[in-house]
């Protein structure tokens, strides 16, 4: 059968002509009305498919004006879902409307109905009876979808065999009138029934429409129907139906795949942002949403670059966005966005041109956000930095240390030889007064370093603070209010009570100065017990220090660099920067962690989270009492790897009459310990030492002098000590630089107790 096809839309076009060619029609395309008319003119079509609102706008009314036009099938092509043209392009002419874009299946089964339609138009055709001539027949009975007769009170008079088999009947069911309408259609569609029957009476077609109709055994079938009165018969027409089962399974099965996608995308936990064509937001996914702060409805009628990428506050950002109109996008890139409450967020961007043909519709990227990663990178390069400045500072402290140690140590014996000696001993004051200031600078160093000994014990935070707070109270003046919170259950740590001092009272200083128009400064005590790793704390039992003042506070920048050594806030000549440096040190050293929390003109809050003590009921006080710094005759093995530091002790502890025998390590002591056939009543012994070093010499000795007594210098501990633990509750130890007085003292008050013990046991 020959089609004239009108439209001006090329996918329709095709889309029809495939139709077309799969039936076995022969179509003939027109580019407007004008042209579909002189070939109408030339050789009448028995079937015409023009756009009713495009190029064959009013081509209907003209066409039934022409001889053969009122034989014509005419065919309405109408946009989908324009229910409310129907209606009107009946009226002009059209016996049936195709919605456009329809199923390829379905438009197939549409064109297949128009072709049998219009052959009944024919007047060629018979059409008394469906059965009637020879052809009508095979065409009725041998058709892919069903046909059935009917008769206007509802009788169906005759069916072809696709009918029959869709709906579960067999051809003995339609004899005598058996079979009737209401047997299968559904309940509750009366008044559909009803409108169909006018649309009948009125024009003679019910178009074809969807609906559900019940099977022999009591299911329903979705299928597609429409019919029309026979023009011999006023009281019976035709109907086609199609099965549309597998259509409505599959647009089911899509449905579902597209509720799943969009589920997928919903749920997501990557950004997923859609646009179109235009750089209008069409996805925003609830990832987006609470990444960014914003809804997908906030960016109607805006740049959703504007929004989250300001270009005035990113322009080197934007040098990754493209102008929009090249429509080009690179694949991946990394770029901040700017959230609704103002926060910075880093993305991962990757991203995909969507095309259809060669032409670009829109994009998808996949957003990663890479802040906290970010944040825990920042985290471990600050932490990489503070460790390798720490090492440099021990390093270079301890050398200095022994400096010091010689500097001073000769000073006090010149000291003691100028007695009497005004201008001499002026000038020997300032150069002690100089060596304390360079010893309490190497302190803090060693400090931030960690490379100091800490005199561990179990103690108690709350009396620490207590002990403090009078102190506390007179530093930071009137003009601030200070509160502490202290929880009466506080668990007890295992620190240097004296360095635990030194923690808070720099923190306290720091805020002091933070607040020069007042303020309130509150310290806080409690226990933690931290669940999952975070940062660098670990799981497990903490205690918690807080210090917070109501300040300036600090910006983010200014807070990744307090705790490094000579890094300060203060005008010139205010502060050295080692404060913050120490309290980081000794915080590290004594196992905890220390966070700070601070933003500008809202204050400064410092936690310091100690590990709980493993065991709180070990002693908390030294078991030696200082002596007189007398001489005496005993024997003393002194090890120290620096000549100076050994020179000096050496001649000291000569001139109080001990037996001394000098190593310079711990290798060299051990061979002349083992020489000496007399006793040996005190190891005097340097810490960190080539070849072996003073905890590992002290141990060798012990067990070969149960009676030895040990005293540890050192400028620093080094790994050598923190790897062995702590030196241990009853250890002894003199940091350097000391005076040589400070070593006689302890030399005589160690060597009296140790006899005393001797003498008791």
């Amino acid at each position: 059968m020959r089609i004239l096809l009108c439209t001006g839309h090329p996918d329709t076009r095709a889309l029809l002509l495939e139709a077309a060619r799969e039936l076995r029609h022969e179509a003939v395309c027109a580019e407007d009305g004008a042209r579909a008319l002189d070939l109408f003119a030339a050789k009448p079509f028995p079937i015409v498919a023009a756009d009713f609102e495009g190029a064959g706008s009013g081509l209907f009314e003209r066409l039934r004006a022409l001889p053969a036009g009122g034989e014509t099938f005419a065919i309405a092509l109408l946009p989908h879902g324009r229910l409310d043209a129907v209606r009107e392009a009946l009226r002009r002419g059209a016996n049936d409307c195709i919605p456009i874009p329809c199923p390829p299946d379905l438009l197939r089964v549409r064109l297949a109905v128009a072709a049998e339609l219009a052959a009944r138009l024919s007047p060629a055709a018979e059409q008394e009876e469906p059965g009637g001539g020879v052809r009508m027949k095979q065409v009725f009975h041998s058709g892919p979808f069903g046909l059935f007769q009917w008769s206007l009170d509802g009788t169906l008079l005759d069916a072809n065999e696709a009918f029959l088999r869709m709906l579960g009947y067999r051809r003995e069911d339609l004899k005598n009138g058996a079979l009737r309408w209401s047997m299968l259609t559904p309940p509750g569609i009366e008044r559909l029934d009803e409108r169909a029957r006018e649309e009948l009476r009125r024009t003679g077609v019910v178009l074809p429409s969807e609906r559900d109709l019940v099977r022999k055994d009591g299911t329903r079938l979705p299928v597609l129907i429409g019919g029309a009165l026979q023009e011999a018969r006023a009281d019976r027409g035709v109907s086609f139906v199609v099965d549309l089962s597998e259509q409505k399974r599959t647009e089911t099965e899509l449905r579902d795949s597209k509720d799943y996608v969009e589920n997928l995308i919903r749920t997501a936990n990557v950004m997923i942002v859609g646009l179109d064509a235009d750089g209008r937001v069409q996805v925003f996914n609830e990832e987006a949403e609470k990444v960014t702060g914003y809804r997908r409805e906030e960016f109607e009628g805006r740049n959703w670059l504007e929004v989250l990428v300001p270009r005035a506050r990113y322009p080197e950002a934007w040098a990754a966005y493209p102008e929009l109109e090249a429509r080009q996008l690179p694949e991946s890139f990394d770029s901040p966005i700017l959230a609704k409450d103002g926060r910075e967020r880093h993305i991962r961007w990757q991203n995909s041109l969507l095309r259809k043909g060669d032409r670009i519709t829109g994009s998808i990227s996949f957003g990663l956000d890479l802040t906290e990663q970010r944040g825990l990178e920042e985290h471990l390069r600050q932490a990489g930095k503070m460790e390798a400045i720490g090492r440099l500072a021990g390093g270079v402290a301890h050398d200095f240390n022994n400096l010091l140690m010689v500097i001073s140590g000769y000073s006090e014996l010149l000291m003691k030889r100028m007695a009497g000696n005004a201008e001499n001993e002026a000038h020997l004051r300032h150069l002690m007064k100089a060596v304390r200031r360079a010893v309490e600078l190497t302190r803090q160093l060693l400090a931030f370093g960690r490379k100091q000994v800490l005199q561990l014990r179990v103690i108690e935070l709350n009396l620490v603070i207590g002990d403090l707070e009078r102190i506390l109270r007179r530093l930071i003046g009137e003009h601030i209010r200070f509160e502490t919170r202290l929880d009466p259950r506080l668990r007890k740590v295992k620190a240097d009570s004296s360095q635990v001092e030194q923690v808070i009272m720099n923190l306290v200083l720091n805020a002091r100065d933070a607040m020069p128009k007042g303020g309130v400064l509150s310290i806080e005590t409690g226990n933690i017990d931290v669940l999952t790793a975070s940062g660098d704390l670990a799981p497990g039992p903490y205690v918690c220090i807080t210090v917070s003042d109501t300040g300036v506070g600090m910006d983010a920048k200014t807070c990744a660099r307090i705790f490094e050594p000579f890094f300060t806030t203060k005008e010139v000549g205010k502060g050295t920067g080692l404060g913050l440096a120490m309290v980081y040190g000794i915080v590290k050293q004594s196992g905890g962690v220390i966070q700070v929390d601070s933003e500008p003109g809202k204050g400064t809050r410092f936690h310091i989270y100690l590990p709980e003590a493993r065991d709180p009921s070990a002693p908390t006080s030294s078991s030696h009492m200082p002596a007189i710094a007398t001489g005496g005759t005993e024997s003393i093995l002194l090890v120290e790897d620096e000549d100076g530091v050994r020179n000096l002790l050496f001649e000291f502890l000569c001139t109080k009459g001990y037996q001394v025998i000098p190593a310079m390590d711990g290798q060299d002591a051990l061979e002349l310990a083992r020489r000496t056939q007399g006793p040996i009543h005190l190891l005097v012994t340097d810490v960190v030492m080539p070849r072996m070093g003073g905890p590992e010499l002290a141990r060798v000795l012990k067990a070969e002098r149960p009676e030895l007594a040990v005293l540890f210098t050192s400028g620093y501990t080094g790994d050598q000590i923190t790897s062995q633990g702590d030196l241990g509750p009853e250890a002894e130890f003199l940091q350097k630089p000391f005076s040589p007085e400070v070593l006689a003292s302890k030399v005589r008050g160690m060597l009296d107790c140790n006899a005393a013990t001797s003498a008791g046991g």
